[in-house]
Parts: structure tokens; sequence; C-alpha cells
């Protein structure tokens, strides 16, 4: 069976090629952790990030260093935290989130400064991790972390932190074509085969296909010759794990606007250019 090539380049640029914000530089100005400088800026760097990526436009290398990064392309976040003892901590308490204030550095600690217009083009979703709970660190007394950092679009082919997806894969639709009458006990037998919910019992207790799409395909040969299994072959079925940062429809129709503008690009340019 001939497949078309176009569901797995969509795949492929969900992971790839579809834009999204991430730190791209951490400017530490002081770090008393015992997490190395390049070990945290690293950990920054993969936090999803829950920014709309139309709202940057991307930067352009060939300006001056100097004038390069401005509102229009880059977010400011800053992380200024400090470790210190709780005075009020119960007697004979050992959890260090309660013996100490600010023990634990999580994602929800940077904090979004907003550059020129930025105030106003994300007042109504403030830049913020996707997941506030990521822990960056552990503090003791004593300890602080102090940084900024400046993120910028990218795409996965890049570096994986741009990618706006963990995982997104395609299968086609399974056809499920019951050839005779599979009744009673095999009935149910046969609804065993399959992963909760794809085959039914009707009211006169024969099997019927409920929903195909909900698993994979099994085969037993105590039904050769009663069902018919296949696959259709323009019908196809996408699992997308965003980020955090876009929902999956979006992901994947952008994917697919990537693929047609390469098309068209190809289709456009001149033989040898």
């Amino acid at each position: 069976m001939s497949i078309p090539r176009w569901p797995m380049r969509s795949a492929e640029f969900m992971l790839a090629e579809v834009p999204s914000v991430a730190a791209e530089t951490v400017y530490v100005f002081n770090n008393t952790s015992v997490i190395q400088d390049e070990v945290l800026a690293h950990r920054i760097g993969l936090i999803p990030l829950n920014v709309d990526p139309d709202a940057l436009v991307w930067v352009d290398p060939a300006v001056d260093e100097k004038e390069r990064y401005n509102d229009t392309n880059t977010i400011v976040m800053s992380l200024d935290v400090s470790c210190s003892k709780n005075p009020h901590a119960p007697e004979g308490a050992t959890d260090p989130k309660v013996l100490y204030r600010n023990s634990s550095v999580y994602a929800r600690d940077l904090k979004f400064e907003p550059q020129g217009r930025q105030a106003e083009l994300f007042k109504d979703q403030p830049v913020a991790p996707c997941d506030p709970d990521i822990l960056l660190a552990k503090l003791r007394p004593g300890q602080e972390i102090s940084l900024r950092v400046h993120c910028i679009l990218g795409i996965g082919s890049d570096h994986a932190k741009f990618s706006p997806v963990s995982t997104a894969s395609y299968r086609l639709m399974p056809v499920i074509d019951i050839q005779r009458p599979i009744v009673g006990e095999q009935a149910k037998r046969f609804q065993k085969c399959f992963p909760s919910g794809v085959i039914g019992i009707d009211e006169n207790d024969a099997a019927y296909v409920a929903d195909a799409r909900k698993g994979y395909l099994l085969r037993h040969e105590e039904f050769n010759g009663l069902v018919k299994l296949g696959r259709k072959k323009n019908h196809f079925i996408f699992n997308v794990e965003s980020t955090g940062a876009m929902p999956p429809t979006e992901i994947f129709l952008k994917s697919v606007r990537v693929l047609k503008n390469k098309v068209d690009y190809l289709r456009n340019c001149p033989i040898g250019q």
C-alpha cells in the first residue's frame, strides 16, 4: 500500500521546524548554590515558556550585536532568590521547606520583565513558564541566585529547547471488518482481544465495531476468517504531546504551513539557485 509522505514530514516538522520561544542567553550575576552556572543555564533553557511565538519576530544575525536584541524579538526574565533560616520553624523540624525560606528554586521564580511595548502586548497573557513546578536548584541559608534571561524565537533543529512538542507521531486509521456474526461467549472473547472501547456488544449479544481508532489491531487465531483487519490509506491519526506553549492542534497546523511554504519555495525556485 502506497502511503503519502506528508504525514511523516509533518510529524518531523512539529519536532524540528515549528518555532517556539526559549531562553537563549543567561547572564549570571551571582550564584552561590551548588549548581554550576552552565548547568543552571541549561535547565532554564529547557523550560517551556507560555509565549505565543507569533508575538515575536526573528533575531536578525546581520544586525550589529548592540542593536540586535529589542522588544520585538527578545523577552527578558529575571531570577532573584536568596535562602534564609525560618525563625518560626517548629522545634525538631527536619524538612528544609519548613526550616528555611526559599530552600528550593522553581520555574515559577522566573519573573517576566516587560520591555518597550511588551507590557501592553502581553497584558492578557503574561509570560511565564508552562509548568511552574520545575525544580531548578536547592539553596541553603546564605546561598543566592541572581540572573537575567534573554528568550528568543528558534526551531528544534537548532536546539531541542525550541521544540514545541515532546513527541509527535502518526498512524493509519485501523479498519476492523467483521465478516460473519460473532455472538455469545465468543463475542466477549473477541471484545477482550482489543483495547477497551474498540469492540462493543449489542442487545443481541453480537459483537460490533464501536471505535476502531482507540487502539491498535490485535490478531488471534480463533477469529481467523471471521474478521478482516486493515488500515485506511488516507486517514491519519496524529499523536502530538505539546510542551504547553501551544495547543497540539495549532502545532499541527503550523507544521502543515511550514511544509507548504517549503514546497512553494522549491516550486518557484529557479533551477540551479
